[in-house]
Order: C-alpha cells, then structure tokens, then sequence
C-alpha cells in the first residue's frame, strides 16, 4: 500500500482562529492544532518515512479558537446510516 504524501493530507485553513470556542464552558478537552494522527500500520511503512514527512491526519475534536463567531452562525450536523 502506497501512503499519501503530507502535502496531500493538509486541510486548507480557511483564516485566523479569532472567536474563542462556546464549548469551553464544558470542560471538554481541546484538541491541539499539531495533534496528528498517523496513517502507517505497520513498522515497515513507517520506517520508510521520513521522521518530519509521516504522512498523518489531523486530529478531529473542538479546539479553542474557532474561525467563525458563534454568535453569528447557525449550523446542524446530520449524520445518517
């Protein structure tokens, strides 16, 4: 298997994280900008890489600066299957 390059894998930032997140008055634990998540399964795949180009994810979770202003934005999420 054949692992994506860095490149591919970043998520284009849409601007500045300006407006402080709604869910920190929850105490749920932020996630880092630099939290990854790395896509090799095996020690072979990894030891093919690079130490600063293991191609990895970006970690999905609330983080503690967000683009939009909440204040200004309604949104849902649906998920279905």
């Amino acid at each position: 298997m054949e692992l994506p390059s860095p490149e591919e894998l970043q998520v284009p930032v849409l601007g500045p994280a300006e407006y402080p997140s709604p869910v920190e008055s929850r105490g749920l634990p932020f996630v880092e900008e630099s939290d990854r998540v790395l896509i090799p399964v095996s020690l072979e795949q990894l030891s093919a890489c690079a130490p600063d180009r293991v191609p990895s994810f970006e970690r999905a979770g609330p983080r503690r600066r967000i683009y939009f202003n909440p204040e200004s934005l309604t949104c849902g999420i649906v998920t279905c299957g």
